[in-house]
């Protein structure tokens, strides 16, 4: 199953600096850039660092009607206000060009928070640790423009489904008849963190909890790492 999800990017090869142009990415003009992991020199990761910067490429396409899972690892130092997902739109750059919403916001950096119709929703309060790599899948219902969320890292040994008072389905930022085909990253104001983002892959066929190959370092899920403020 895990041999399903294809790459979207997992930096590896590229040249640290500015990502716009490389690899079919467009950014804003400055803002994403490519550095070394800190948790792992090694590795190569994406760094969102500018308030109200956004970053988006071509994804393996959701078809309308169809489902499909993101996969990506996210990584907060200190207070952002950041989101990734999937967008339906060719050159997303707004905040409605999101259909798939996930990330934090700046007044509860510690809290995941999902878009959730015309609303953000607050999930597991406290469990988005500071210098710890979380994997996150969201599995895309294309068909009833909803979704779900599951975690790995930080506090979480095991993956982990998030749910708002037992409710774990979210719905769309906004509805949409056209298949989501782009992956979208997009940072907000009032952000003094950085935040990083690092092996995205999607599985444009279906739900899919598996980690896709499995070719990031151990110590990348860093599980019980990090702290809750």
């Amino acid at each position: 199953p895990a041999g399903h999800f294809v790459k979207v990017d997992d930096f590896e090869g590229l040249a640290n600096g500015n990502l716009n142009g490389q690899t079919g990415w467009t950014t804003a003009s400055t803002g994403l850039t490519l550095m070394s992991d800190p948790a792992d020199p090694s590795n190569r990761v994406l760094k969102a660092e500018n308030n109200n910067s956004f970053a988006q490429t071509e994804a393996d396409a959701i078809s309308n009607g169809g489902s499909g899972t993101l996969f990506f690892r996210m990584y907060r130092d200190g207070t952002v206000n950041a989101f990734a997902g999937l967008s339906e739109v060719e050159s997303p750059q707004n905040w409605d060009d999101f259909k798939v919403q996930f990330g934090a916001q700046a007044d509860v950096p510690n809290e995941f928070k999902a878009r959730n119709g015309g609303q953000f929703t607050g999930l597991a309060s406290g469990q988005f640790y500071d210098e710890a790599w979380t994997c996150v899948w969201l599995v895309a219902d294309n068909g009833a423009d909803e979704y779900e969320i599951f975690v790995q890292g930080g506090p979480y040994a095991e993956q982990q489904q998030l749910n708002a008072s037992g409710d774990a389905t979210m719905d769309f930022r906004n509805s949409t008849a056209e298949s989501l085909k782009r992956f979208f990253l997009r940072v907000g104001p009032d952000r003094s963190g950085d935040f990083l983002i690092d092996d995205i892959f999607i599985d444009s066929s279906g739900k899919n909890l598996h980690r896709p190959q499995g070719d990031y370092p151990p110590a990348a899920i860093n599980v019980t790492h990090g702290h809750p403020t």
